[in-house]
């Protein structure tokens, strides 16, 4: 296995560099990462919401 790794790590040098690196701009940046904050709040909203559901309905059941 060492010869293996030894090659792979030899052979990345070989690779080329793609010259069209696309970059984001810092507004864009921001929007995502904005966007993403927003997506993890609202879905750790929803899973709190769903356990106090759940915790409720079970409560009710045990009470029957």
């Amino acid at each position: 296995m060492g010869w293996v790794l030894g090659m792979m790590i030899n052979m990345t040098n070989v690779v080329p560099v793609p010259e069209d690196v696309i970059s984001l701009s810092l507004p864009v940046f921001v929007l995502l990462l904005i966007l993403f904050v927003v997506f993890l709040v609202i879905s750790i909203s929803f899973l709190c919401h769903a356990c106090r559901c759940r915790r409720k309905l079970v409560y009710e059941v045990n009470q029957l």
